[in-house]
């Protein structure tokens, strides 16, 4: 997926497995990890079976994943989009 692909994820809950390729992709999962929020996996690796399994089994297995990521999602529903959207507009 894509970052979009990622913050969907984090909208509902969910830890991110990313498997990044570009740059774009690194960044994203470069602070999706340090809010403990997911497991970057390069590119390169993710053909390794073992390598995907150690991570997904971290990201399932561990509380503290939930945990971060049940923040996340509480961020995301007390964000008003549409609202916040109108204010910038009108401070332009």
């Amino acid at each position: 997926g894509c970052s979009a692909t990622a913050y969907h994820a984090l909208a509902e809950g969910v830890p991110v497995l990313g498997i990044a390729s570009n740059m774009d992709q690194y960044l994203t999962m470069a602070y999706i990890q340090k809010l403990g929020a997911g497991q970057l996996v390069r590119s390169e690796q993710a053909g390794d079976k073992m390598v995907l399994e150690k991570v997904v089994r971290v990201l399932l297995e561990s509380p503290q994943y939930k945990v971060n990521t049940e923040k996340i999602k509480n961020s995301f529903q007390k964000l008003d989009s549409c609202k916040e959207f109108n204010l910038f507009i009108e401070g332009i």
